[in-house]
């Protein structure tokens, strides 16, 4: 469980990183896009990173 969460906050401290990295570029740039979507699917993934953790080792 402990990997599962230290993975999670190493997802979405990179979210948050790459989010106010990009967040004050013009949209019409292709690498601002690239660089908000990333930090949009980092935060996904803790979050899903997390249900998996809690519906894996709910049990234990």
């Amino acid at each position: 469980m402990w990997f599962c969460l230290i993975g999670a906050i190493l997802f979405l401290a990179s979210a948050v990183f790459s989010y106010s990295h990009f967040s004050g570029w013009t949209f019409r740039n292709s690498t601002a896009n690239q660089g908000l979507v990333k930090a949009w699917l980092s935060a996904a993934n803790a979050v899903l990173l997390l249900i998996d953790g809690v519906f894996t080792f709910r049990g234990e």
